[in-house]
């Protein structure tokens, strides 16, 4: 393995001593090519600038709030970026420098364009620091086209900021209407609703039961003293003859059930109906009947008849009112989950409303703080200036490229070359070519060679 390796190595030398002058020509001339492209590439000038940015000035606080996520200064420099390189700022400072004018021909007009957006770089420094810089072939040049460049840069900021400022509260305003007249809508839902169920409020549920007992029980009082009246009626009137006595506690009982049916029911109920036609007759039977003097009702009589008839009417409007109340204790549920449903809506408006006011005097306060202080709101740290040194690359770069340059070079020709020699210049080579051995090797003899000797 060893010996191989030093037959190639050997074979290696002799190439590149074959290829000797192709290698060490191009070594011996790319250097001073190197050197004079140095020495003759125009020199090029650097100004810079740099000026902070408040993180809190990138963003208006009135977007910001409104915002999911707070985006950093290095997350908005490709705008920052693409804001520097538009052509409205590029074709502005062209115009304001003097390259180009109204009369410019499109074609130039784009490439003066161009060259100087690639001729400007912004760069981030740290999270609140930016550094602009032009490069061009006049030192005065380019700091008079930094100047340009980064005033009407700054002033794009702040103007985008000041209508970034004047879109919010337009939109605040806008949703604050909006919200005012829905949280009214919400409000006015909310009382016509509790208006209309009172009796079924949630507050009112203890208050509803407490009256319903009372209610029970001032009825059983009176059922109680409806039975003892009736008694005290059919007592009373023991004295008149059977046959009378039969026709009245027949009517008075029949219009005491006939004042209860109406409590309930209307007139055209079938048993309201039924009741005033068998109390109709009992009545027409009593008319016909006779009327001696000593048949004729006593004042006792007539007090027990009208207690009676009083008691009934009180017995019945207990009634209602104890249906009535039912029917408002079975809606407490449905009125409770109403009422608090409506109540959260008015809630959740209330504090979305009370939210986009804050935030519109926010916007109006940040507005207004923002045009005090617009002078002060962007903080250049070094004012553009003109760069009395250029910034090519060093002589001794351009020599060692050179050097390298003319190595590779030199190295390409040599191999190229010897790859496409076809000359058998090794016994192996001959041998490997015709596949017969080499018995021996003869030296070349030329004519001259052959008359000298």
């Amino acid at each position: 393995m060893d010996q191989s390796w030093s037959q190639r190595l050997y074979l290696l030398l002799c190439a590149a001593w074959r290829q000797r002058w192709r290698i060490i020509i191009p070594v011996l001339i790319f250097p001073w090519v190197g050197l004079a492209v140095g020495l003759f590439s125009p020199k090029v000038y650097e100004s810079r600038t740099t000026f902070l940015l408040p993180q809190e000035l990138s963003q208006m606080p009135s977007l910001r709030d409104l915002m999911l996520s707070d985006s950093s200064l290095k997350d908005r420099f490709q705008v920052l970026e693409a804001l520097l390189r538009s052509r409205f700022v590029m074709d502005g400072v062209a115009k304001e420098s003097g390259l180009i004018s109204d009369g410019t021909p499109p074609k130039a007009r784009d490439a003066i364009v161009e060259g100087l957006s690639a001729s400007v770089s912004l760069s981030l420094i740290g999270n609140e620091v930016l550094e602009l810089t032009i490069k061009s072939d006049s030192p005065k040049k380019s700091a008079e086209l930094l100047e340009a460049i980064s005033r009407r840069f700054l002033y794009n900021i702040i103007s985008r900021d000041k209508q970034s400022a004047e879109t919010s509260e337009r939109f605040l305003q806008s949703q604050l209407s909006e919200r005012s007249q829905s949280l009214q809508e919400a409000e006015q839902a909310l009382a016509r609703y509790r208006a209309e169920h009172s009796a079924s409020l949630p507050e009112q549920q203890s208050l509803n039961a407490a009256r319903r007992y009372d209610l029970q029980s001032r009825r059983s009082e009176k059922s109680t003293a409806l039975e003892v009246a009736r008694e005290a009626l059919a007592q009373t009137a023991n004295s008149r003859s059977d046959a009378m006595r039969l026709l009245d506690e027949n009517i008075a009982r029949l219009e005491s059930e006939l004042m209860l049916l109406r409590s309930r029911y209307t007139d055209q109920h079938s048993e309201v109906q039924a009741l005033n036609y068998r109390l109709g007759r009992l009545k027409e039977e009593r008319q016909r009947a006779p009327d001696p003097a000593t048949l004729q009702e006593s004042d006792g009589w007539r007090l027990a008849k009208a207690r009676v008839d009083a008691l009934a009417q009180e017995l019945a409007g207990f009634d209602q009112q104890i249906a009535a109340m039912d029917s408002a204790i079975a809606q407490e549920g449905e009125v409770a989950q109403t009422v608090a449903r409506m109540e959260r809506e008015v809630t959740v408006r209330r504090e979305l409303y009370q939210d986009l006011s804050i935030r519109l005097e926010k916007s109006r306060l940040s507005g207004a703080l923002g045009g005090f202080e617009q002078g002060d709101r962007v903080k250049v740290i070094d004012k553009p200036y003109a760069g009395g040194t250029p910034v090519n690359k060093p002589l001794w770069l351009f020599l060692l490229a050179g050097i390298v340059g003319g190595i590779g070079i030199g190295l390409s020709l040599a191999i190229a070359c010897e790859l496409l020699d076809t000359s058998l210049r090794r016994t192996d080579q001959l041998a490997r070519l015709t596949g017969v051995p080499v018995l021996g090797r003869i030296p070349a003899i030329t004519p001259e060679r052959w008359l000298q000797e």
